[in-house]
């Protein structure tokens, strides 16, 4: 009796462990299920709100270039990357305002539309770097404006070249600005600008503002211009500079009255294939491509500034002979 609840208990012991290792086997000779997993379904807000999104920021930068409002081309192309950094919405809104973002010039991909970057410090100037081949720094220019007949007369001139700027009236009585039509003084934002002063009498003078913003005050003391294979330096003790820090960040803009050095960098800047600012300050540096819509700015308030001082100029030959009668 002992022995056959000894075998009783091995057989069980047995069976356990048959039980327990042998793998599960279906009676039709199907493979055991296999656990599902479940892929959870994106919201519908990154399926199709973000898309759409996209497309109307990316809509608005459009028909703020065929406006030829390039500031506000490029805010809404800098928003459009904050927002969906990396998209192909925000890579065309890039490149299609050429809204320049903080960063060096080495680390941002230069569209076609641009020449290869000055290089970054501790580098030495563009100079003094091998240039690349011809075909690759073809640069491809925006589309060029019909050109207009020659004015017949100084005052026909004037009117032509002042049709492309806007008048603003100074605080001070008799001072009147000229200012490009689509930009705007706004603080927060990266350009290099000029624009126009007169006063009652007729005298006409040009200045120079540029314009820094970012997350801290860079405190800048000089601005480092390139043109090719030319560098210009301008300290701010040529003029003033203002900075702040508000809602949109930090800002500094420096204003300086333009003589005649700064006016032949100023005709260089605009005609020239690579062009790059570098803002110097004790906090540390920032630099930048001069986009194109800039270098059409400097060219349309340097038409207008040269055709009122040839007005003046005009005027003052014309009254001459006749004072002395």
């Amino acid at each position: 009796m002992r022995r056959i609840l000894i075998w009783v208990l091995v057989i069980g012991y047995f069976l356990v462990l048959f039980y327990i290792f042998w793998p599960d086997i279906k009676p039709s000779g199907e493979e055991p299920e296999q656990p599902v997993t479940e892929t959870p379904v994106p919201p519908s807000d990154t399926l199709t709100g973000k898309l759409s999104d996209a497309d109307a920021l990316l809509n608005e930068v459009y028909d703020a270039v065929d406006q030829k409002d390039y500031d506000r081309a490029a805010e809404l192309s800098r928003e459009l990357a904050q927002r969906y950094p990396g998209s192909r919405h925000a890579e065309l809104a890039l490149n299609l305002s050429g809204a320049a973002e903080p960063g060096t010039l080495t680390e941002r991909e230069i569209s076609r539309r641009r020449l290869a970057p000055p290089p970054t410090p501790p580098s030495r100037p563009p100079e003094t770097q091998p240039q690349k081949p011809a075909e690759e720094l073809t640069r491809i220019a925006p589309p060029s404006r019909p050109v207009p007949q020659a004015p017949a007369t100084p005052e026909a001139r004037v009117q032509q070249a002042l049709s492309r700027v806007r008048a603003v009236p100074g605080e001070q009585r008799g001072l009147t600005y000229y200012y490009n039509r689509n930009v705007s003084h706004f603080l927060y934002k990266n350009s290099l600008e000029a624009y126009i002063g007169q006063n009652e009498k007729g005298n006409t003078w040009l200045k120079l503002r540029i314009y820094y913003t970012g997350p801290e005050l860079l405190n800048i003391h000089t601005f480092e211009i390139y043109a090719d294979d030319r560098s210009y330096v301008i300290p701010v003790v040529d003029g003033s500079i203002h900075r702040g820090v508000g809602e949109g960040g930090a800002y500094e803009w420096f204003d300086m009255r333009v003589g005649p050095k700064e006016l032949t960098v100023l005709r260089i800047l605009m005609h020239a294939g690579r062009t790059a600012i570098r803002y110097i300050g004790e906090n540390g540096r920032y630099e930048r491509i001069l986009r194109e819509d800039e270098k059409v700015r400097l060219q349309n308030i340097l038409e207008a500034y040269e055709a009122l001082k040839a007005r003046q100029s005009f005027l003052s030959t014309a009254a001459g002979p006749a004072g002395s009668q």
